[in-house]
C-alpha cells in the first residue's frame, strides 16, 4: 500500500471515529427540565380528576375546579407558568401514571396514594394531602354521631375502600360513588364508607343533607405524579409544596373547597 493510499484511509478512519463520537454524544444528551421548559414556554399540561367534587371536577367544556386544581395553579404560576397558560387534561385512577408517562401531561395532580407503586417514568413529590377512613351519613340521623355508632350497621363502600374489621361494619359494595350515595339517600344504607376527601367534597355538593362522622382508620398521603428522570421538577415542586403550606395558601384552598374537612387531619409536613 503506498504511502498517499494509507494516509487517505487513516483520514477516513479518524473521520469515522469522529462522527460516530459526536453521535454518541448527541443521542445522549440530557433532556432538558420541565423547570426549563415550563418558564421558557409559559405553558404547562396537566392531569387532574374530572369527577370528584371538591378535588377535581370539570365545571366547564376546559375548565375545572378542586383541591387539585388549585394546588396545579399554585405549583404552576411558580414554574412561570400563568394559569392563561395551563391546560388541564381528565385522568382516571387506573390511567393517571400512563397519562404522564405517554406524554398526555407533563404533571399529574390526581389525588395519587404515595403507598402506590411507582411506575415507569413516574416520580412521585413530597404528600400535598392526607385522607382518612370516614363515614358519611344523613344529617337527619341523629343516632348516628361517631364512626363507633355503626357498628353492626350496613355501610356503602367506595370503590376502592376496604372496611376495617374493627369498625364491625356490614359491607354493601359499589361500583361507583354515584351508586353507592344513592343507597344512602334510600335508606338501603345507614352511611357510605371512604375517604374522607371525597366523602367531603360530595357533602359540599349538597350542602346541609350530609355529615361525616370523624376520620377512623390508617391515614393515606397523596403526591403528584412527576417525570421520574426530571430530579429539578421534583426538586421545585417539593420546595413550592412546603412554601404552600408554610405561607397559609393550602389551609386556605381546604377551607375553601372541603369545608367539612378538618384541616389538622389532612395536613401535610413536607
Amino acid at each position: 500500500m503506498t504511502r498517499r493510499r494509507l494516509t487517505a484511509v487513516l483520514a477516513v478512519a479518524v473521520l469515522a471515529v469522529v462522527a460516530a463520537t459526536v453521535a454518541f454524544w448527541s443521542g445522549n444528551k440530557e433532556a432538558p427540565s420541565l423547570v426549563d421548559t415550563a418558564k421558557k414556554t409559559k405553558k404547562l399540561t396537566i392531569g387532574v380528576l374530572p369527577d370528584q367534587p371538591g378535588l377535581g371536577q370539570r365545571v366547564g367544556e376546559k375548565t375545572y375546579a378542586g383541591l387539585d386544581v388549585d394546588v396545579a395553579t399554585y405549583i404552576a404560576k411558580q414554574l412561570g407558568v400563568p394559569a392563561a397558560g395551563i391546560t388541564f387534561v381528565p385522568v382516571t385512577g387506573a390511567d393517571r401514571a400512563v397519562a404522564l408517562a405517554n406524554g398526555k401531561a407533563q404533571l399529574v395532580i390526581a389525588a395519587s396514594p404515595v403507598q402506590e407503586e411507582k411506575r415507569g417514568g413516574v416520580a412521585l413529590s413530597d404528600p400535598y394531602l392526607t385522607m382518612h377512613d370516614d363515614v358519611m351519613v344523613l344529617s337527619t340521623n341523629k343516632k348516628m354521631r361517631q364512626s363507633r355508632d355503626v357498628v353492626g350497621k350496613k355501610l356503602c363502600v367506595l370503590p376502592g375502600s376496604v372496611i376495617p374489621a374493627g369498625l364491625k361494619a356490614k359491607a354493601m359494595p359499589t361500583k361507583s360513588i354515584s351508586e353507592c350515595l344513592l343507597a344512602l339517600l334510600r335508606g338501603k344504607v345507614v352511611g357510605a364508607f371512604g375517604k374522607d376527601a371525597v366523602l367531603a367534597g360530595y357533602a359540599q355538593q349538597n350542602p346541609g343533607r350530609f355529615k361525616l362522622l370523624g376520620p377512623n382508620g390508617t391515614a393515606t398521603s397523596y403526591s403528584i405524579y412527576l417525570p421520574a428522570k426530571d430530579p429539578r421538577v421534583k426538586h421545585k415542586v417539593d420546595s413550592v409544596l412546603q412554601k404552600m403550606v408554610q405561607d397559609g395558601t393550602w389551609k386556605r384552598m381546604v377551607t375553601t373547597r372541603l369545608p367539612m374537612l378538618s384541616t389538622s387531619q389532612a395536613a401535610v409536613h413536607p
